[in-house]
């Protein structure tokens, strides 16, 4: 999901100009996408190990919508005031709660 959620914010900005700021809470996503990718790329999308990469479509994906882009990569800690990230985790919850709620609608009928 926190790969889906980069991938999905690039598409829809994928109009705008300038640099494009991206935080995330992730160090999954942010290890990946400013230090780990370029390896995985040289190595055919492998680890260290030579194990294949977990996720090797959304990485993928995720590396061609980097291509074009001037982004520049943050890591915000969790739960720590930063205005943006309690704002998505509430929408977040919010979402989660609905689809929940959907689901169980779904199955009582």
């Amino acid at each position: 999901m926190e790969l889906l959620a980069v991938i999905k914010g690039l598409v829809s900005t994928r109009d705008s100009s300038g640099t494009l700021e991206v935080y995330t809470d992730s160090r999954y996503v942010y290890d990946g996408i400013t230090s780990y990718i370029k390896n995985w790329r040289k190595t055919g999308w492998r680890k260290a190990d030579k194990s294949p990469v977990k996720n090797c479509e959304l990485w993928q994906r995720l590396d061609e919508l980097v291509q074009s882009r001037d982004i520049d990569w943050f890591h915000v800690r969790a739960h720590t005031g930063h205005p943006e990230n309690e704002f998505v985790d509430d929408v977040a919850r919010e979402q989660a709660t609905r689809y929940q709620t959907e689901l169980e609608q779904e199955s009582a009928s």
